[in-house]
């Protein structure tokens, strides 16, 4: 327990802290993606459904955007920072609760101040640079639109399948 001092922890906080700042990968990759995805993603529907929630869908909706942004340098970077930088996901599990917590508006400054000055610097580019991606996508699934809506029944099929086997073993479960 040598990382922190614990002061008036309970035990059981004290180990659930320790699991936390340990440099163990599994557990704090776990602890990023329920900061980063899960709890915002819940967060994001609850202000989408609240009539009051016109603040709250700003603040996640700027924090979705700066999220995108930081998954597609952190995609280029992850494995090569994480073995450089050893707390690399502890750091980032902070990160991710500074830009979601509403005393520090953390998505709002990134957005405000990078985010926002470098859309409007090149949106032209990127408004161009997408149109021409979804025009030849949507060129390609005209093209092989037979074989996507297979595809997708398929899909559909297979997980009606796996319903029915659950459901089926759940019942068996209960006799």
């Amino acid at each position: 327990m040598s990382l922190v001092t614990l002061g008036a922890l309970t035990l059981h906080q004290a180990h659930g802290l320790r699991a936390i700042l340990e440099p163990n990968p599994i557990i704090v990759r776990t602890a990023c993606t329920i900061t980063s995805v899960l709890y915002p993603a819940y967060a994001s529907f609850r202000a989408s459904e609240s009539p009051q929630g016109a603040d709250d869908a700003r603040q996640w909706l700027t924090y979705w955007g700066v999220y995108g942004s930081i998954h597609l340098v952190e995609m280029a970077m992850d494995r090569a920072v994480g073995t450089w930088f050893p707390y690399y996901f502890h750091a980032k599990l902070a990160f991710f609760l500074w830009l979601q917590l509403p005393r520090y508006k953390g998505a709002m400054q990134v957005h405000d101040r990078y985010v926002r000055k470098f859309l409007r610097k090149f949106g032209g580019r990127i408004d161009s640079a997408l149109s021409f991606v979804i025009g030849q996508v949507d060129a390609m699934a005209a093209t092989h639109e037979l074989i996507i809506l297979r595809t997708v029944r398929a899909i559909r099929e297979l997980v009606d399948e796996v319903r029915l086997r659950l459901k089926e073993e759940g019942d068996d479960a209960e006799e």
